[in-house]
């Protein structure tokens, strides 16, 4: 299964994994991901439940889909980023798109 993230500033990406039954929890791990790099932007971060503000600090030095793996890693979930790929007409393929 895969499932991509897109947004307008081209932080696109996509996260093969095996067992559909985890589809909630990497759809979790992408947004909890991508919030928290774009968080680090930012000059008063705020911590979420899985990182305190020095370590969201530190993601944006990092790309855009590593917060994402990182969680991925703590939960378990076996995965593969890949590049989302698209169709002649401009479509992302992909099983979900968040």
């Amino acid at each position: 299964m895969i499932i991509a993230y897109t947004d307008q500033n081209e932080c696109d990406f996509a996260i093969r994994f095996d067992d559909e039954t985890k589809a909630d929890k990497v759809k979790e791990a992408i947004e909890v991901g991508i919030n928290a790099w774009y968080e680090a932007a930012h000059d008063d971060i705020e911590p979420n439940e899985y990182w305190d503000k020095e370590y969201i600090e530190g993601f944006y030095a990092c790309g855009y889909a590593e917060p994402t793996m990182e969680l991925l890693d703590m939960w378990g979930i076996k995965h593969e980023v890949v590049d989302v790929e698209y169709d002649n007409d401009g479509n992302v393929i992909c099983d979900e798109l968040v």
